[in-house]
Formats: structure tokens, sequence, C-alpha cells
């Protein structure tokens, strides 16, 4: 069955879908791989919009009562194995940030717009054996705006818009990576003439995460409860305007953050598309190399080598979401 546009299946976006979003993005960074090679602000953004279109994905299945399990989903520092089981099968949801606000506009007038843009699978991920050849990718989009710049971030403060800045130390040295052991009880201190709130996020001794808010008074060192033995990021709800100081008394050394070096993770999203499937028997089939560096619709070119397929050759949901309904009969 061929999809056409009225099959793009458009969500409405859930802010609670970027508030799940920051907090994995915030806790995974460093353990993602980074096979697009983006800064760290984009990397985040980019796993908020991921999370936010399997939380959209999985409330159109409750609505449509289709069951599935999420034994898949792993610790955040583990790698990704795939994301939901649906109708027996294993499925990787694959999705792309619209953030160009004439794409977005294009997008809202006419859901047909995304028929030639490119269903896009990793190509690296589509060789390993994570995914067996019936088990199936579902493509799709999350349009919403990005704040890149401090300018963006104090428009949104100024319209009362959810603001999300993280720092995240170097990884090298502040995750413990040679030596697992305690940071030696982490402080903080800023120049700042008035209170910081920030947040603090990390690994306890057995590597779960622990999280703690601190407020940071003027030029006085704020101690962290928590015993860490790393930190993953610091974060806050507004723009920092000073410098911050992170110590750590085990490791001798300082880390310091300065204004200039936080970003602003928050997607605001406004509609989430669920395009189409297809199992990776006849997604091989189907669909041809995209070199690294190629231009597609979605945005202006790819980072890494990926197997590719326009989305109007996907097939609809509406017949994965039969194909589980029989499924769950059986």
């Amino acid at each position: 069955m061929p999809l056409s546009s009225s099959d793009i299946i458009i969500l409405p976006y859930d802010s609670q879908f970027s508030r799940a979003g920051v907090q994995y993005a915030r806790d995974s960074l460093h353990f993602t791989f980074n096979r697009m090679q983006l800064n760290t602000g984009e990397r985040l953004r980019k796993i908020v919009a991921g999370i936010a279109f399997e939380m959209a994905t999985r409330r159109w299945l409750e609505s449509e009562s289709i069951r599935y399990d999420r034994l898949g989903a792993t610790a955040f520092t583990d790698s990704d194995r795939f994301d939901l089981a649906i109708g027996g099968r294993r499925c990787d949801l694959k999705s792309s940030l619209i953030y160009d606000k004439r794409k977005i506009i294009d997008l809202r007038a006419d859901p047909a717009w995304v028929m030639d843009a490119e269903a896009l699978v990793p190509e690296d991920q589509f060789e390993s054996e994570r995914m067996g050849e019936h088990d199936i990718y579902v493509f799709g989009f999350v349009a919403g705006l990005e704040a890149r710049h401090s300018t963006d971030t104090e428009k949104a403060l100024a319209k009362n818009l959810p603001v999300c800045m993280v720092h995240t130390p170097t990884r090298e040295v502040w995750c413990n990576i040679v030596q697992w052991r305690s940071l030696g009880g982490v402080a903080f201190k800023s120049n700042a003439d008035a209170p910081i709130a920030i947040e603090i996020g990390g690994q306890a001794a057995n590597r779960g995460a622990i999280r703690e808010r601190l407020r940071l008074a003027p030029r006085t060192r704020v101690s962290a409860k928590h015993d860490y033995y790393s930190v993953l990021y610091l974060s806050a709800s507004q723009l920092p305007c000073a410098t911050i100081a992170l110590h750590s008394p085990a490791l001798e050394k300082t880390h310091v953050v300065e204004p200039t070096d936080w970003a602003n993770i928050w997607v605001y999203g406004q509609r989430v598309y669920l395009c189409g499937w297809m199992n990776k028997h006849d997604f091989r089939a189907n669909s041809r190399r995209l070199p690294a560096h190629s231009p597609v619709k979605q945005y202006r070119h790819t980072a890494t080598a990926n197997r590719a397929l326009p989305i109007g050759e996907l097939r609809p949901m509406a017949e994965l979401a039969e194909i589980a309904r029989k499924h769950q009969r059986v």
C-alpha cells in the first residue's frame, strides 16, 4: 500500500516531551556516540527531539489501543538496542528535527512537504546486527524551534518560555574514565553579585544517576551534598551571567565555566509528524546509499553516510497498527 500525504499522522507537541528529553539528554550525553560530529548544544537538542518523538509515538500507540513494550530501553550509560517492540517486532524510531522557520511553515501548510524528504538510517547502524531483517523502522519529524544563541534565549525568557542552560565539563577529566573513584566533595563558587541557582548531575559509586540543586551565594564556596564519582553536567533555568568554578579535591582540579560556555537545549516543539514504516529487509532492498555531506530536504546536508529512501515510499502507520492488532488477537 503506497503512502499518501493523508496517511501522515500529525500529533500535538506536549511541553512534557521537552522536559523529559532534557533530563535524558543531560544524563546520557557522554555515553552516546557523536556520529554526526555535532557540538554539545546541537547534540543535546537532537537527543531531546528524539525523546519527544518516542513519547509522541507511544501516546499514539496508546490512543490506538496498541500494546508495546520497552524491553530495548537501556540505562543512560548504555548504548541503545532498540526503542520499542510492536506486534512482536523490535522497532527503531528514526526522527529528524525540523528547526528552520520557513520549513516549519511549509510543513504546517501542507504535510505533503515531507513526501520527498529522506527516511534516513545511519549506514553503520544499518549494517550492525542489533536489528533483525523483519524488525522495523518508524520514521517521522519533530517541528520545533531552537535557541542557538544567547539572544534567542533572552527572547525566550522575555516571553516566559522555558529555558534549560547546560554546560558539560570535560569528559576525560570529570567522568573518571581512567580510575573510578570519588571526586572528593565537589564544591562551587561564583563571582556573581546575586545568587545563582544551578543543578549538578553525575554518577554515584554504583554508577547510578544522582543530581541536586544548589544555590550559589555571591563569592561563597558551596559544597555539593552527594558524593560524586563523575560530574556529567551543570544546568540552570536562567542564563548565567557570571563565572562559576567547579572544584574537585580528589582531582586537585578546578573547572571554570564562563557565561559563554552554556547552551540552551530546550526544544520549542510545535508538532510531531509520524510518517511511515518499513522493515529492515524491505528497506535494504529499496533504499540507496547516501554519502556523507549529501543535501536532503529536511536539513542542509547529512553528516554521515546513510541508507536513504523517500518518505513517500514508506508504508502507512495505519497498516502497522492493523498488523499489531492482529498480533494482539493471536
